[in-house]
């Protein structure tokens, strides 16, 4: 029975956990926009990206200043659950599809977490690839990975920003960018 149960709620789980994958990362692009009240220089990166922000305080480490190392170790040292697997399940997986490859839905033997199995199928024969080129993503785990970022984040932009570039409503979120001011999260 709970075979049938799950079987019958397999394909909107798969789609719930792309839901998320895509809106995850939507949200880190907004959130990193938030910098701009407080990142100063001559060289910023991006605020629309998050992954070109990254890229680029990986490149140029000295660009934001020493009074923001903290800022530069989270973004560039604290942040890999974004490449892998949170960039590469998006990118590859989601969005850009190109290697054929089934995606499976279960639950490891060893603990209680949904997760998605990516198994690359050989364009040529047809048979799956080596367990080595196999990529197991647990949502759950990559919440809290950006549940702890968001809340770090936050506390730190908070700190970060002057008071007087908090807008007229004396918050942080009314000088915000009206879609953004909008989203349900906020």
């Amino acid at each position: 029975k709970l075979s049938e149960q799950f079987r019958a709620a397999s394909p909107f789980l798969l789609l719930n956990i792309i839901g998320y994958v895509i809106h995850s990362r939507i949200l880190l692009d907004r959130t990193i926009g938030i910098s701009r009240r407080f990142l100063k220089g001559s060289r910023l990166p991006s605020f629309h990206s998050f992954a070109d922000h990254k890229k680029f305080l990986l490149s140029h480490p000295e660009a934001i200043g020493p009074d923001r190392r903290d800022y530069h170790s989270m973004i560039t040292e604290g942040t890999d659950w974004f490449e892998m697997p949170l960039k590469y399940v998006r990118d590859r997986l989601v969005v850009h599809v190109s290697p054929r490859h089934l995606l499976l839905l279960g639950w490891p033997a060893n603990y209680n977490d949904l997760q998605v199995h990516y198994v690359p199928v050989d364009h040529h024969t047809g048979e799956t690839l080596s367990e080595a080129a196999m990529l197991r993503f647990s949502a759950r785990r990559l919440a809290r990975e950006i549940q702890a970022f968001l809340n770090w984040y936050s506390s730190y932009a908070i700190q970060a920003v002057p008071k007087s570039k908090w807008g007229s409503k004396g918050t942080l979120l009314a000088s915000l960018p009206l879609p953004f001011q909008s989203h349900p999260l906020c």
